[in-house]
């Protein structure tokens, strides 16, 4: 008898607990599956303040960060853990990128401030051809190139982040989790600038910024990015 209540209260138990989970600020029936997943594998049982953990956390959750981090307690709350987030992103390689579209998007300043465009000098050190790396590590030859970023002014989710960048022809994008979209142009190593500078996303007012919810930002292949820690 005790064993067949045992059940019963244990389910019980369970149920409360989930429950719990998904209160007003948490969106049950669109972070149900994703959190149940972050919780069995433990991926989000940290801190903010946990570096590593975090990031694991960012990646098990992917895009519906946002929707989702108030239901496993990893929202940012101050503007330290803001900070964080901010540094924290998707990178991915964009086919077919054109150069020369890029380029143009990025010569003049947009009049609607609906990006901001930067370019910076990099040294890059390349190997001599037929250089024997054993006998001779000392010599190598070094590539002056510009690389060019550009900043979309507004939040936007994965699937219109890597819409707006193939549409200008960059080579790869780089997605904030404060949901920061950055293209990358060709010559640029390591996917551009670690850190978010999109003028309006995330908001600075301690939140982040709202994104409303499309069911159709969210088809994505985990295993299409890398999580990059700044």
């Amino acid at each position: 008898m005790r064993k067949s209540l045992a059940i019963p209260i244990l389910v019980g138990s369970l149920v409360s607990c989930l429950s719990f989970l998904f209160v007003s600020a948490c969106n049950e029936a669109v972070c149900g599956p994703v959190v149940s997943k972050c919780l069995l594998t433990k991926s989000c049982s940290c801190d903010l303040k946990d570096r590593v953990c975090s990031s694991v956390c960012f990646r098990c959750l992917g895009m519906l960060y946002t929707e989702c981090c108030d239901c496993v307690e990893m929202c940012p709350k101050t503007d330290g853990d803001l900070e964080r987030l901010d540094k924290s992103s998707y990178v991915e390689d964009l086919a077919d990128p054109v150069s020369g579209l890029f380029q143009t998007m990025i010569e003049e300043p947009d009049p609607a401030g609906r990006w901001t465009s930067e370019m910076f000098l990099l040294h890059i050190n390349v190997t001599k051809k037929h250089t024997d790396l054993v006998e001779n590590p000392s010599e190598y030859e070094i590539m002056a190139v510009n690389c060019s970023v550009l900043f979309w002014s507004q939040c936007m989710g994965y699937r219109k982040c890597r819409q707006s960048c193939m549409s200008i022809g960059s080579s790869s994008l780089r997605l904030f989790h404060g949901e920061c979209c950055q293209c990358v142009g060709s010559n640029c190593i390591d996917y551009g600038i670690k850190e978010s500078r999109c003028t309006q996303c995330p908001l600075r007012d301690g939140s982040i910024g709202s994104i409303p919810y499309d069911e159709n930002d969210l088809s994505y292949d985990d295993d299409e990015y890398d999580d990059v820690d700044a």
